[in-house]
């Protein structure tokens, strides 16, 4: 989203082999506005002794409070002469002021500083420019289901979901109280949550993620049984009765490992010899122990009837996830492990086979991607390289394809997007959150001497935030 020296240096260079077409937003187009300064930096000249001949390139004050990342990507772009021989402007439509929205719009489009749009009482009054305050993200989030309802309701005719857009702040945060709300909603909309991590909430990549993660050292009890809060790997097994599950593993004393050892008995609270106590619990009887290899067994006298169904549904997991976990000994090649995952996948968490689903498609794309490194790289490596690459991979991956979808689009407020929607709303605009605020530390040089186009989380957002107001439409 910011463009450097650095980035400009790549693209003169490929600019002599193949065209190089730049397109960039330009609030104020029909105005040289680029060197133009707030009312703020004027004043701080001002107080440092500045001739007011240096202070004359007042701009609107929205403008050049919140497009420092255009001014300065602007500077560096008109650095280049081939880029100023060639600039464009491309036609736009200057904004009507009808409404509190666009008589902003206009103003910053015509980068007024005096003589600006008068704001009347019905301006405030209708409803293009609204803010709310809430205590809690759930009551947030709340609050924008009722006022979109009754925007719609007000609109039918102009109006449809698809020409709703919410930019959230933190999309990962926000994203179980959106689900929770508009899932149980009276009056229902189709949304989709973009750019949400794809390990985020129950899904294939999550259970995916806690069985790579998994492995001999931190096979735990606990561990093991948070798999089963993934309803994919509960139905890969037609596992029901969870509780009644971590009940039997408490009672038959399984703490961690796998097997254990004999040398100092932890072979006791391991994985294999809970479950032959689960299992001969339910062949025999009674719970009389008995003798096996040397050592006594005491069986557990706790499942009968459909319970003994579902602990050996249970032991069925078990056994198949230690399976999957012990393969993993010997090094493989890239093909190899991106078959091992698809195995994961079939034998312990979903069926391809049994219904049609959207994550399993993307996975197995993004498997396939890793075949072809595999082209490249013939030697085989250890479990723990390649996982450490796809689990990093899995959570660095967002669902971005579900921008501008069927119905309203939630999504992370990147700048620089296009925002092509009649309705913008944003959640999570506290005053902790947005603007976010850089951490200065003594070890940064780039704070210590700032060069044109380093980075600035603040100004970013800020961009971001004049971006939205004018791509909305309506309101």
């Amino acid at each position: 989203s910011i463009i450097t020296r650095y980035h400009m240096d790549i693209l003169s260079e490929l600019a002599g082999v193949i065209d190089v077409h730049f397109y960039l937003l330009n609030p104020a187009p029909e105005i040289y506005w680029i060197d133009d300064r707030n009312e703020k930096d004027v004043a701080i000249w001002r107080q440092r002794g500045v001739p007011d001949t240096d202070t004359q390139l007042l701009g609107n004050n929205l403008l050049t409070s919140w497009g420092r990342v255009l001014q300065n990507t602007f500077r560096l772009l008109f650095k280049n002469e081939d880029l100023i021989n060639n600039y464009q402007t491309i036609e736009t439509m200057e904004p009507q002021p009808d409404s509190l929205l666009h008589k902003v719009q206009a103003d910053i489009f015509a980068n007024l500083t005096t003589d600006r749009n008068p704001v009347t009482q019905d301006d405030i009054d209708d409803g293009s420019i609204t803010v709310y305050s809430n205590y809690t993200i759930a009551n947030e989030v709340e609050s924008l289901y009722h006022y979109l309802v009754q925007l719609v309701d007000k609109r039918q005719a102009a109006l449809s979901p698809r020409d709703i857009v919410v930019m959230v702040s933190d999309i990962d945060r926000y994203a179980p109280y959106i689900k929770a709300v508009f899932d149980n909603a009276p009056y229902p909309f189709r949304f989709k949550i973009a750019d949400v991590s794809l390990t985020m909430g129950s899904n294939i990549y999550s259970a995916l993620q806690q069985v790579l993660q998994l492995n001999e050292q931190n096979f735990t009890a606990e561990a093991v049984m948070q798999l089963l809060d993934s309803a994919y790997i509960r139905n890969r097994f037609r596992i029901t009765d969870v509780d009644r599950l971590r009940t039997l593993v408490h009672a038959a004393n399984i703490r961690f490992g796998m097997s254990g050892r004999k040398q100092d008995e932890t072979y006791l609270v391991s994985w294999v010899h809970g479950l032959k106590r689960m299992m001969y619990g339910i062949c025999l009887h009674g719970g009389e122990p008995f003798e096996e290899s040397g050592d006594m067994l005491f069986p557990l006298d706790l499942a009968e009837g459909g319970d003994a169904w579902e602990v050996i549904r249970f032991c069925h997991f078990a056994e198949v996830l230690m399976a999957t976990i012990t393969a993993r000994k010997r090094d493989r090649s890239i093909g190899e492990w991106v078959r091992y995952v698809e195995e994961v996948v079939n034998d312990l968490i979903f069926l391809p086979e049994e219904e049609a689903n959207e994550d399993y498609a993307v996975l197995i794309d993004k498997l396939a991607r890793y075949n072809e490194l595999n082209e490249l790289m013939e030697e085989h490596v250890a479990y723990e390289i390649f996982s450490y690459n796809i689990v990093a991979s899995l959570e660095a991956d967002s669902r971005s394809s579900l921008f501008i979808n069927d119905g309203i689009t939630f999504c992370s407020l990147i700048p620089m997007r296009s925002i092509p929607f009649k309705v913008v709303a944003m959640l999570g605009m506290d005053n902790d959150s947005f603007p976010r605020k850089e951490t200065l530390v003594n070890f940064n040089v780039i704070h210590q001497k700032h060069e044109l186009g380093d980075r600035n989380i603040k100004d970013n957002d800020k961009h971001l935030f004049l971006e939205t107001v004018l791509s909305a439409r309506i309101c």
